[in-house]
């Protein structure tokens, strides 16, 4: 009688070579990082390559301009949106990479806490609104500047009627008001005495894509930026017809 066949177990068969993983994109580039991050706008911030080197800003694969600085303000940014941001060099008319791509997300565009103090930055330029030299003066306008951690850009909501809120001051203990007590286009914003009963002290607030807006309340009139400007100082801040623009759309930071 035959004898049945052993069962043969198959041998394993060998293993594939590996192959070790390519590079990632950002091997071997400069980081790149963004701080002071607001509704409307973000500071970025890279290491210097030789001197003399010109840094170009790319956002969403757009070349925003060039520079020899390390570091750039992105202005006119949309709330609660995302965005990847790279620097790049420019050799030969080529450009090619200088850092990693970052991914940067903006908060939604929400109003400040009553009672906290904040900087008010607008959403076009990335400057704030500055009472012009920290005066104490009623009638001292608040003005546009860029941003210097003083006490004359800090600013504070405080409740009033109708869900409407007075601006104050940290520099001066004063309000802000349209110039004369009473909305009015083209009025410059300026300081007084705060007044909880006075309409033209009270302002409305409201969020959106481009960021805050403030509304004097009982008008559709909003604050905008003005085309002149104070003592040789920044621009003005007046009162307009909103135009939707981000000219007219404020982010609220936080205080050094």
């Amino acid at each position: 009688t035959p004898v049945p066949p052993t069962p043969v177990t198959p041998s394993p068969a060998p293993p594939s070579p590996t192959t070790a993983p390519d590079p990632t994109p950002t091997a071997g580039l400069a980081v790149l990082s963004a701080t002071e991050t607001t509704a409307t706008s973000a500071r970025l911030r890279w290491p210097a390559a030789r001197t003399g080197t010109r840094y170009g800003v790319v956002l969403n694969s757009r070349t925003l301009g060039w520079t020899t600085a390390t570091g750039s303000r992105l202005t006119g940014l949309r709330a609660d949106t995302e965005y990847r941001v790279q620097v790049v060099l420019r050799s030969a008319g080529a450009t090619t990479p200088y850092t990693g791509v970052l991914t940067l997300r903006t908060p939604s565009a929400a109003p400040p806490a009553a009672g906290a103090w904040f900087r008010l930055g607008n959403a076009l330029t990335g400057e704030v609104a500055d009472l012009y030299a920290g005066r104490a003066a009623d009638r001292t306008p608040v003005v546009l500047r860029r941003g210097a951690g003083a006490t004359s850009e800090q600013w504070r909501l405080e409740p009033a009627a109708g869900g409407t809120f007075l601006l104050r001051s940290r520099a001066s203990g004063k309000c802000v008001t349209p110039l004369g007590g009473t909305a009015a286009t083209g009025a410059p914003l300026v300081q007084a005495v705060c007044a909880p009963a006075a309409a033209g002290q009270r302002w409305r607030l409201t969020a959106g894509a481009r960021g805050i807006t403030l509304t004097a309340a009982g008008t559709d009139l909003v604050v905008g930026l003005g085309g002149s400007r104070f003592g040789g100082a920044g621009r003005l801040l007046v009162l307009q017809r909103p135009a939707g623009g981000a000219a007219q759309a404020w982010a609220a930071g936080p205080v050094d």
